[in-house]
């Protein structure tokens, strides 16, 4: 006696449900995938045949940038600002490391190091100078002749 199964309506339109939501997960994840395998995104440089522009690029913004924070390294909003801009210069410098190749990516390690080797230079300069530099601010402020241009009176403190 060969009984033949029966199925209800219900497990019907669950199979219909789980082969449906299958074929949409496949679908999705490959239109997803492919894209990025093939075509990645990035901003101009990574489309480029060779990341030593936007490295170039960088490098002086960062040099340039670094140079302006230690000049204004007494002001307070300064070192907000500074962060800030190191994040983003960060986001760009990891794009752009999609498009080197070869020695390019021996150039890209040297910039991120002197990316932190720069922070520390400014934070350092911050800590140890910016004392100074508001000790000669006050002295050169209070001590203005009448020409309007300042004189610093000589200190008795002999720091090197």
């Amino acid at each position: 006696m060969a009984e033949k199964s029966q199925h209800s309506a219900g497990w019907y339109a669950g199979a219909l449900v789980f082969w449906l939501l299958s074929a949409w997960l496949t679908t999705v994840g490959l239109s997803s995938i492919i894209p990025q395998i093939f075509w990645p995104n990035g901003d101009a440089h990574s489309n480029a045949a060779s990341c030593r522009p936007a490295l170039r690029e960088l490098r002086d913004e960062l040099l340039a940038r670094t140079s302006r924070s230690i000049a204004s390294a007494s002001s307070d909003t300064e070192r907000p600002i500074l962060l800030a801009w190191f994040d983003r210069w960060d986001k760009r410098v990891f794009t752009a490391r999609s498009a080197c190749q070869g020695d390019e990516n021996d150039a890209w390690v040297e910039l991120v190091r002197l990316r932190h080797g720069m922070q520390g230079l400014v934070e350092r300069f911050e800590r140890e100078q910016s004392p100074r530099i508001e000790r000669l601010e006050l002295l050169l402020g209070t001590h203005a002749s009448e020409d309007g241009k300042a004189h610093a009176q000589p200190s008795n403190e002999h720091t090197p």
